[in-house]
């Protein structure tokens, strides 16, 4: 079970993309293009958006999704 939340916090929730963007530089990424990150019923696998002003909780929060822009644009990547 650890395993399995150790993904999602590494590759899933926002503070997790940013712990990664360095080693994304590294390979030359230029755009990270993320699925549907708004508050959703998941009826239509997130593109059901119920709430366009903030972020589903299960990504993070709004703040963490600012800093990762903020993360990635300072390191020339495209979000």
């Amino acid at each position: 079970m650890q395993f399995i939340i150790d993904i999602i916090y590494r590759y899933y929730l926002f503070i997790g993309i940013i712990s990664r963007l360095d080693y994304i530089t590294d390979l030359g990424i230029e755009t990270i293009c993320l699925n549907p990150i708004y508050v959703s019923p998941l009826i239509d696998s997130g593109y059901d958006v119920s709430n366009y002003t903030d972020v589903d909780p299960l990504f993070g929060n709004l703040g963490d999704f600012d800093n990762l822009m903020r993360e990635a644009h300072n390191r020339g990547i495209k979000l």
